[in-house]
């Protein structure tokens, strides 16, 4: 790989294995996400602070990194919503205080309910869509409590549209709606040294499943594509 000159780069340290620095582009989407949700106005409590309960959309590698990401910025609980069973018990390995499977509770207004059960029905603090799937904003959005603050990284292409009551969810609530399309180059480096100095708390390297060699690299593909054919989605 020919690397350009003054082209911005970031080092793995020496002491960070492989399994875990691979996921530092993954890693990098949330970080980008909580550093534009902390609030600069805390007398007002807007934004995502200490102790606030976070609610992860999705509970794929992303979900579960945005899940990671909430406990190192010193969330007090972390709720994952999503599938399939496998993938909600590493979270709640890493990151979540609570999981609700949406094989088992499949409508959308029970999940919001139990959310709200969960927050003594004040609703989350701060809602992350991880999912992918338009209807997961709006039901984010049903989630927040008055002040809360939605992120939306999953829909990084159109999915299509959603529905959304502007004054019931948006307005009324005063929400703050946070797009993440992109990281930043000092993003990966942070990543890096976050990983390195929570991994022996949290093992992120435990989303791993497989391992290539790299003249595997096609099989490593489609071993990818086969197993993301196989997953479930974010049920609307």
């Amino acid at each position: 790989m020919y690397i350009l000159p003054q082209a911005l780069l970031a080092k793995v340290p020496e002491d960070l294995p492989p399994e875990a620095a691979v996921l530092a582009e993954v890693m990098s989407v949330p970080y980008c996400a909580f550093e534009k949700s902390m609030s600069p106005y805390p007398l007002g409590k807007d934004g995502f602070g200490p102790g606030d309960t976070v609610v992860i959309l999705g509970a794929g590698p992303l979900g579960v990194c945005h899940g990671v990401m909430a406990k190192i910025s010193g969330a007090g609980e972390v709720i994952v919503v999503g599938a399939p069973e496998s993938r909600l018990r590493l979270a709640k390995v890493l990151c979540a205080d609570h999981v609700l499977d949406i094989d088992k509770i499949r409508k959308p207004e029970d999940r919001i309910q139990e959310v709200l059960s969960l927050t003594q029905n004040r609703g989350a603090d701060l809602v992350a869509e991880c999912a992918g799937d338009p209807d997961a904003v709006s039901q984010g959005l049903d989630m927040l409590r008055v002040g809360g603050t939605l992120i939306v990284t999953g829909n990084y292409i159109d999915m299509g549209p959603t529905s959304i009551n502007p004054q019931k969810q948006i307005l009324s609530k005063s929400a703050r709606i946070i797009g993440v399309n992109g990281q930043t180059a000092a993003s990966y480096a942070a990543s890096l040294r976050l990983v390195k100095r929570f991994r022996q708390t949290i093992p992120i390297e435990k989303m791993l499943t497989h391992k290539f060699k790299i003249d595997e690299a096609e099989l490593g593909l489609k071993t990818a594509i086969g197993m993301e054919s196989m997953e479930v989605g974010f049920a609307p």
